[in-house]
């Protein structure tokens, strides 16, 4: 296990997707309570921004964290259901299915319940491991960031509003 061999190196993930997802805040407060609980249960601590715009706005995130929690996290945003029940031999899903399948179904059962409000925009899947940069450090999670914050937002590029239509 990477967790055990690495104690002095936390890892570091940064990410963004263009996607749309909803311009409803109410529903998107259920995506961001998701991607909260997922995160937390897995100890990660960062910044993502959700874009809560129909204007394909998307995700934009950095978390640091233990390494297989970060696979963990990024198995659930890359994966669908289909797919970890199709390749239950891959050496990442069993990582996965051992220490994190609880939370990564909560998120999955959180993320359709989301989709099917939102009138069925698909968020299983949405994005692929290209969209995941990886990096590590001497430097502890807690000291690179104090907490985990994900918070809606109109758009993950401040622009003032000079590109939104």
């Amino acid at each position: 296990d990477d967790d055990n061999n690495n104690n002095a190196t936390t890892h570091i993930i940064l990410f963004y997707k263009y996607y749309a997802l909803s311009s409803d805040r109410t529903l998107m407060e259920l995506y961001q309570s998701a991607m909260s609980e997922l995160c937390s249960s897995l100890h990660l601590r960062g910044r993502i921004l959700v874009g809560c715009s129909d204007d394909a706005e998307g995700i934009n995130g950095t978390l640091a964290g233990e390494f297989s929690h970060l696979q963990a996290f990024t198995f659930a945003l890359t994966t669908t259901t289909t797919t970890m029940n199709n390749n239950n031999n891959s050496s990442e899903t069993s990582c996965c299915e051992k220490r994190f399948k609880p939370c990564i179904e909560i998120f999955w059962n959180q993320c359709r319940e989301f989709s099917v409000k939102a009138g069925g925009i698909p968020v299983f899947g949405m994005m692929s491991y290209d969209d995941f940069k990886w990096s590590q450090t001497e430097i502890s999670s807690s000291q690179l960031f104090p907490d985990l914050r994900i918070k809606l937002v109109n758009e993950l590029i401040g622009t003032g509003g000079v590109l939104s239509h």
